[in-house]
């Protein structure tokens, strides 16, 4: 009995006067045509995968866009409600505050209240104004502050979170008029 990739031949006539083909693509394909075929699609399946697949963030990538976004989300809310907010870092938190009649009071809405920050991050405030630094003698108790204004205006700043496991860093900044930008360090 004769047996093609296209099926199997039952009848009786054919087994014992075997089929003639005009050409050999005419009776069915051959197991090195269904091999190639099938190698071409795992090779597709295996580049569609790849480009599907989410690209993997590290924590502290996670954690500099996740402050990035609050910071951004602070400035916008401080022109679309016409009030200054401040941002105050320490060493586990920000805090957001804005300005009434009677000082700084907390903001209690989310998503500026208090807001953690990851353990294995370390922020390292770098110095945008050196100026400030040396008329300021007691800078070390001061806590970091970001001022955002109802005109867009900001507080230049440069932070570096750090991953105490990895040591691997981002470097979030922002310019005078609320710009931020976030870039890897040393993440090879």
């Amino acid at each position: 009995m004769q047996t093609l990739a296209t099926g199997t031949l039952n009848n009786r006539a054919s087994a014992i006067h075997p089929v003639q083909c005009a050409s050999s693509w005419q009776c069915g394909f051959t197991l090195i045509e269904l091999a190639i075929v099938l190698l071409i699609i795992g090779i597709i399946t295996s580049f569609a995968s790849l480009s599907v697949r989410p690209m993997q963030q590290t924590p502290v990538k996670r954690e500099t866009e996740r402050l990035r976004l609050l910071i951004e989300s602070a400035s916008q809310q401080a022109i679309l409600t016409a009030t200054p907010i401040r941002i105050t870092l320490n060493s586990s938190k920000l805090a957001f505050d804005t300005l009434s009649d009677k000082g700084w009071k907390p903001i209690k809405e989310r998503p500026f209240e208090s807001v953690e920050i990851s353990r294995d991050i370390r922020i390292q405030v770098e110095d945008t104004n050196p100026q400030d630094s040396k008329q300021d003698k007691d800078k070390k108790k001061n806590l970091p502050m970001l001022f955002f204004l109802p005109t867009g205006e900001a507080t230049p700043f440069k932070w570096i979170l750090i991953d105490e496991n990895t040591f691997l860093s981002y470097q979030l900044e922002g310019n005078g008029i609320g710009k931020l930008s976030m870039k890897a360090l040393n993440n090879g």
